[in-house]
């Protein structure tokens, strides 16, 4: 499970918290690295990252935080190492989320998701996701899923195993004054999924997007450095 799972609420506050092993026990896998001796890294196969993900140092869904269809969401300061998931926030907004100032270290999921609930494509919407520092994360460092009039700004991104930052029909997003250093490192994830990720930013399009978008994304002021593949 998770350490805090909320849904269905109004004025969440977490702030100047830490987080760590929630989901995985921190051993059998080097994120920050290639493989040696015998556990996996960023180079291993893809069946060395599914045994190590069906194995007993991960708990198959759990993670530090998971929010769904709440509103007024402040996410403010917390520390994050060692966990599954990191941060999802699925179906919520319109009364602004706040994501700011977290430190994200070494984790095995996505470091911050704004996503849709199952049958429920909307998303996040009026999310501001500032300020982070997200590394080394197994996925990607921010994933958005659908969701509008989202800004993502000042993060500093780097070592992610898959995109340091994708927006999969997402739309009205503003990303902004982002460094993305060795992001998109490898073609797997460490959950041993074969992903999509094709570079350090990446825009995905599923079919899913809001009716009332106006545009997809607009980006400035990016610095990208050495996107390892593709």
């Amino acid at each position: 499970g998770y350490a805090i799972h909320i849904k269905e609420s109004d004025h969440i506050y977490i702030q100047n918290c830490k987080f760590k092993n929630n989901g995985w026990d921190g051993n059998g896998i080097i994120l920050d690295g290639t493989g040696s001796n015998g556990v996996p890294g960023t180079d291993a196969t893809l069946s060395a990252l599914q045994n190590f993900a069906t194995g007993s140092n991960l708990t198959a869904n759990g993670g530090a935080i998971e929010i769904l269809d709440s509103k007024g969401v402040r996410l403010h300061n917390n520390h994050f190492d060692f966990n599954n998931d990191v941060i999802t926030v699925g179906n919520s907004g319109d009364d602004e989320i706040e994501i700011t100032s977290n430190f994200i270290n070494k984790n095995i999921g996505t470091g911050i998701t704004l996503t849709h609930s199952h049958g429920n494509f909307n998303g996040c919407r009026n999310a501001y996701v500032i300020n982070n520092i997200i590394r080394y994360s197994g996925d990607e460092g921010i994933e958005i899923k659908t969701g509008i009039d989202n800004v993502v700004g000042d993060n500093i991104i780097k070592g992610n195993w898959n995109a340091g930052i994708l927006l999969e029909d997402a739309a009205n997003v503003r990303v902004s004054n982002a460094n993305l250093v060795d992001n998109n490192r490898t073609q797997f994830s460490a959950k041993g999924d074969e992903t999509y990720s094709k570079a350090s930013v990446q825009l995905r399009n599923q079919g899913n997007m809001p009716e009332a978008y106006t545009y997809i994304a607009e980006l400035n002021d990016l610095r990208i450095t050495n996107t390892a593949l593709n």
